[in-house]
């Protein structure tokens, strides 16, 4: 697979939550991490040039490609109903789990059913630690034993072992970057997310999507990574309002006769041939044309 240049965001919510002390707790953080995020349209590059091998870019090339992936998982209340937007949409995502939750006792045996829920229906599995503790702040041993761990548990369940993983905030350096290549695990960042620091609804999720996406039009290599929380109800609800506007866009886009947005089922086919994205496009032309006349969008 090769991986272009790309505009990455360095942090699960940006490269300052990494600074955050080990005591304190995952989910506080997190909320630390959130809140020192100013609102914007476009989530913005931070990491140079020359990316590592094995670092994976969270853009795609210069199609108007889409894919969706979700972090901090799985959650009892929350992902199997995003699994259920997910199918009726025929969107298939990559989540990045939290593996601690497939060994609880509390709620192992709803984790482990939901994960093998997702693999069933066609999700890719990636790695996002066993406690969300932030790559740089383990020792070379801790992190290995934790991706071993991590591993282990997700092919137990899956019958495949995992081959992403995203680090807790985007936090990684050299040093954890050559623990994770030993591993032979590509790490996986973004290039856009829709969610806001704070928590103030489906309607905020719903703009920033908006705005992002129309950004993203103006840019030469639109393909894009999205990053969103399968933990948290407010986003879960809000991936059917996202996805209404994708296909509301594209009757603009097909009346127009420029290229649609396609989301796309994996990370490599967002490197996908023109042949292969021209044959897709001929898919999704066909679905938006029947979409946007049942709706009475005037294409």
């Amino acid at each position: 697979m090769t991986w272009g240049a790309a505009a990455l965001l360095t942090a699960c919510a940006g490269a300052r939550g990494a600074t955050v002390a080990r005591p304190t707790p995952p989910e506080a953080r997190e909320e630390v991490t959130l809140s020192e995020l100013s609102d914007a349209p476009v989530t913005a590059p931070a990491l140079p040039p020359g990316l590592p091998p094995g670092l994976l870019g969270a853009r795609g090339g210069r199609h108007r490609l889409l894919h969706f992936t979700f972090d901090d998982g799985p959650r009892p209340h929350t992902t199997p109903r995003l699994l259920t937007h997910l199918a009726r949409y025929h969107v298939q995502a990559t989540f990045f789990v939290v593996t601690r939750a497939l060994e609880d006792p509390r709620r192992r045996e709803t984790a482990r059913r939901t994960l093998s829920r997702m693999a069933r229906e066609g999700h890719t599995v990636g790695l996002h630690g066993h406690d969300h503790t932030g790559f740089r702040h383990l020792s070379d041993r801790g992190l290995t034993e934790q991706l071993q761990l991590g591993s282990r548990l997700v092919a137990e369940i899956t019958e495949r072992a995992p081959t992403l993983v995203r680090p807790p905030y985007g936090g990684r350096d050299r040093r954890t970057d050559r623990v994770v290549a030993r591993m032979g695990l590509h790490q996986v960042l973004w290039s856009m997310t829709p969610e806001r620091p704070r928590h103030d609804g489906q309607e905020a999720i719903v703009d920033q999507f908006r705005s992002q996406l129309a950004a993203r039009e103006e840019d030469s290599h639109p393909g894009t990574v999205v990053l969103l929380h399968d933990t948290r109800p407010w986003v879960v609800e809000a991936f059917p309002r996202i996805m209404r506007h994708v296909q509301r866009r594209n009757c603009q886009l097909l009346a127009s006769g420029a290229e649609l947005w396609d989301v796309v089922p994996s990370l490599e086919a967002l490197q996908a041939s023109d042949e292969e994205v021209a044959e897709r496009q001929a898919m999704r032309r066909a679905e938006a044309a029947a979409y946007c006349a049942r709706h009475g969008f005037d294409t």
